[in-house]
C-alpha cells in the first residue's frame, strides 16, 4: 500500500496469539504490532506500537480450599508524532508490568518511561518504578520517580523516593558502609559538612563546633575547653580584717583573669564594714597587676561599701586585688566578695 497516495492508510498486524486453557490452568501469549498514519485536514498523526503480553495460571485445591496462582507480564512500546494547529509533538513511551498472585496475595512491578517534545519548546522526560503488594486487604507501595521538564517555563528536575528505608551504600574492598540512611522518617548521617543550617530543635550527643552564634541557650552543665570563652571568676571570704592605721594598706582579696584576645574586664567588689565607736578613717583601692585603678576613702560609715570598675585590656593575665585600711582596730571589714569577668566583644 502506498501511503503517499493514501494519507489515511493504516498498517495493522492486529495480534498473534497462542494459548491453551484447561480446568487445571491456562497459558496465553499475545504479541501485537501496529503502525498508523492519519490525516484530518492539515492535522497529521503518525504512531506505532508494539505490545507483548504473557499470562499463566494454575488452579489447585488444598485442604478443601480452591486457590489460583497466576503471573502476568506486559511490555508495551509506543511512539507518536503529531502535527496539529501548527504545533509538532513527538512522544515515545515504554511500559513494563510484572505481576504475581497466589490467592489474595499479590506483588507487582511497574516501570514507565516517557519522553515528549514539541515545537513550542516544551520538553518532558520521566522515568518511574513502582513496587506494589497486596495482602490481607492492605496495600503497600514503594518506588521512585525521576523527571525533567520545563512546563513552568524553566527546567526543573525531581527525584522522588517512596520507601520505609533509603540508604546510600559504599563498598570498598568488601567493607560496606552507609554514610546516609533514612529509616522510618528518621535521617542518619555518618559524617556531614554543612555550610548553613537552620535547626528548630537539636539533640547533639557529642558535638565539635568551631564557631557558633546562639541567641538564647539553656545549658545544664557547661564545660569549655582551653578557656576559649572567659569564665567569670570570683573569690569570697568571711575572715574579719581589722584596721592597723591610716595608710597601712592590707590586701584583703584577689582574683585573676586570663584573656586570649583583647577585650574588657569587669570587676565588682563588696563587703560589710563596722565601726566600734567614734569617728574613724578608712580607705579602699583596686589594683590590677600592681597598678592602682580606683580608690576612695571616708570616715565613720557602717554599711556595705563596694567597687565597680571596667577597663579595656590586651591579651594576657590580669590579677585584680582589693586593698583596705582602717584607722585602728575599732574599724573592721568582713564578708568580702570579689567578682571579675573578661568580655571579648
Amino acid at each position: 500500500m502506498n501511503i503517499e497516495q493514501d494519507p489515511n492508510a493504516v498498517i495493522d498486524i492486529a495480534y498473534i496469539a497462542v494459548g491453551r486453557r484447561s480446568a487445571a490452568g491456562s497459558a496465553q501469549a499475545l504479541s501485537a504490532l501496529s503502525s498508523t498514519v492519519t490525516q484530518q485536514g492539515v492535522d497529521i498523526s503518525s504512531s506505532s506500537s508494539r505490545v507483548t503480553s504473557l499470562e499463566n495460571s494454575v488452579n489447585s485445591t488444598s485442604n478443601g480450599l480452591a486457590t489460583k496462582a497466576s503471573t502476568k507480564s506486559l511490555n508495551s512500546l509506543s511512539s507518536t508524532v503529531t502535527s496539529q494547529s501548527n504545533t509538532q509533538t513527538a512522544q515515545a513511551r515504554s511500559i513494563t508490568q510484572l505481576q504475581s498472585t497466589v490467592g489474595e496475595h499479590t506483588s507487582q512491578i511497574s516501570q514507565l518511561a516517557n519522553s515528549t517534545a514539541d515545537s513550542n519548546g516544551k520538553i518532558s522526560a520521566t522515568y518511574s518504578v513502582k513496587l506494589a503488594a497486596a495482602q490481607n486487604g492492605l496495600q503497600y507501595v514503594a518506588g521512585f520517580g525521576l523527571s525533567l521538564d520545563n512546563n513552568s517555563g524553566v527546567f526543573q528536575s525531581q527525584f522522588v523516593v517512596a520507601a520505609d528505608r533509603f540508604a546510600v551504600i559504599r563498598d570498598v574492598a568488601g567493607n560496606v558502609t552507609s554514610p546516609f540512611v533514612i529509616d522510618n522518617g528518621q535521617v542518619f548521617i555518618a559524617d556531614a559538612v554543612i555550610g548553613t543550617a537552620s535547626i528548630t530543635n537539636a539533640k547533639i550527643a557529642n558535638g565539635a563546633i568551631t564557631t557558633a552564634k546562639i541567641g538564647v541557650a539553656e545549658i545544664d552543665t557547661l564545660r569549655i575547653r582551653g578557656n576559649a570563652v572567659t569564665i567569670p571568676t570570683s573569690a569570697s571570704t568571711s575572715v574579719v580584717s581589722q584596721g592597723s592605721g591610716i595608710g597601712s594598706w592590707i590586701g584583703v582579696i584577689a582574683v585573676a583573669v586570663t584573656m586570649d584576645q583583647p577585650g574588657h574586664i569587669q570587676v565588682n567588689f563588696s563587703c560589710t564594714q563596722s565601726f566600734g565607736h567614734g569617728i574613724r578613717d578608712y580607705g579602699f583601692r583596686l589594683l590590677i597587676n600592681g597598678g592602682v585603678y580606683a580608690s576612695f576613702s571616708g570616715t565613720w560609715a557602717d554599711g556595705f561599701p563596694g567597687i565597680a570598675y571596667s577597663l579595656p585590656v590586651d591579651a594576657g593575665t590580669y590579677v585584680m586585688q582589693v586593698d583596705w585600711y582602717g584607722q585602728d582596730a575599732n574599724v573592721s571589714i568582713a564578708n568580702k566578695n570579689l567578682f571579675a569577668m573578661g568580655a571579648k566583644r
